[in-house]
């Protein structure tokens, strides 16, 4: 109908003509409010995120399930592969929840261009999408440290070495700490039976879904963190070691009541500014990692740090691409990525020759990593 009649017809029926007019009026309003609301920010959009804040998001709770499917490589050996439609879905939603928390990506270029991309996300490191088909209850309790120790599935003999070297300080000091061993899986059969054999026996072996290999280092490093924080949330300390490495817990226990280790920092044997390898047995491609170095990272036979860290590593890492090198990106490029700061071990505190170490480091030291 025209407008010209609409307003005749206003004139002559007047009550007609109030009433829209009213609802106009509150139309015109609320279209108003919503304006201003849509434009107005709030005070968190300007103010800086704080440590703690950072600290206290958590994002491991909020992942959904995934299925899994069989992935067959070149050589016939079959992967696991959980589907990750539904997770990168997940994942934009957390990196549109972390764009404005991103504190530190924007001053350092190789987070810059370690950022993901929605589509160029790792189902294990970034959407942490593990599965577990060997698994421990040993955080159940009163353990007030953890040690998360990277075995390979043959390495049966350095794992029983690390449980015999463990296990009578275990007994004079309780609980207070308990050991869990790392692996992926494999294609061998006997070495799954056997391994299995193992875990059942000891309960202490985590299995992640994915072949462990020398290249999947970075996967089980992430695997690691994304288990602690799942299973030991009433742990105060985190201890991360290789099977090669006897660590000696009196020791460790002795320093750490008299030494604990500030929030916010890894203790560890530090290497700073090692140049990347374009070639041989630590090669990285110019596309995984253009940069001639890394940031400082823990050498990554033994570090210690506490529960808050991890969870923070564990954060950065759905948002930071991952290299395959572990050390350099859990406790290097993660941690530039969280503001985790990196402190040495003491002299005295850790071992690290190619031969019986002195007798003295099983009276004093923390660590002794054996090469033979």
């Amino acid at each position: 109908m025209p407008p010209t009649v609409c307003l005749g017809r206003f004139r002559k029926i007047p009550w007609q003509r109030m009433l829209t007019l009213c609802i106009a009026g509150a139309v015109v309003c609320l279209l108003i409010r919503g304006h201003v609301s849509v434009g107005k920010k709030s005070p968190d959009t300007f103010r800086s995120v704080s440590q703690e804040e950072v600290k206290a998001l958590k994002i491991t709770s909020e992942r959904p399930a995934v299925g899994t499917t069989v992935n067959a490589n070149a050589t016939g050996e079959i992967t696991i592969l959980p589907t990750a439609s539904t997770a990168v879905l997940h994942q934009k939603g957390v990196a549109k929840e972390w764009g404005s928390k991103r504190l530190y990506a924007m001053n350092s270029p190789i987070l810059r261009y370690l950022s993901i991309a929605h589509d160029d996300a790792d189902v294990w490191d970034n959407l942490h999408q593990y599965k577990f088909s060997m698994n421990s209850d040993n955080c159940k309790g009163w353990a007030s440290i953890v040690v998360i120790v990277h075995t390979a599935l043959y390495n049966a003999k350095k794992r029983q070495k690390i449980r015999n070297t463990t296990s009578v300080c275990d007994t004079k000091h309780g609980s207070v700490l308990t050991v869990v061993f790392l692996v992926g899986q494999t294609n061998n059969a006997s070495l799954q039976t056997e391994v299995a054999k193992e875990s059942q026996k000891y309960q202490d072996m985590v299995q992640g879904n994915f072949i462990d290999s020398y290249h999947n280092l970075t996967h089980k490093h992430i695997m690691g963190y994304h288990w602690v924080l799942s299973h030991c949330k009433n742990v105060k300390y985190v201890i991360k070691m290789d099977d090669d490495v006897v660590i000696h817990v009196a020791n460790v226990l002795r320093y750490l009541l008299s030494n604990p280790v500030p929030e916010g920092n890894i203790m560890c044997f530090v290497v700073p500014g090692s140049r990347k390898s374009s070639a041989g047995k630590w090669a990285v491609s110019e596309v995984e990692y253009p940069f001639v170095t890394y940031p400082p990272y823990c050498a990554g036979f033994a570090y210690m740090t506490t529960l808050s860290v991890i969870r923070n590593l564990h954060t950065a890492s759905t948002y930071i691409k991952s290299i395959w090198i572990d050390d350099a990106y859990a406790t290097g490029i993660l941690a530039l990525a969280s503001n985790t700061k990196l402190i040495r071990f003491p002299d005295g505190q850790y071992f690290n020759g190619l031969s019986k170490p002195p007798g003295r480091y099983e009276t004093e030291g923390m660590f002794v990593l054996y090469r033979n």
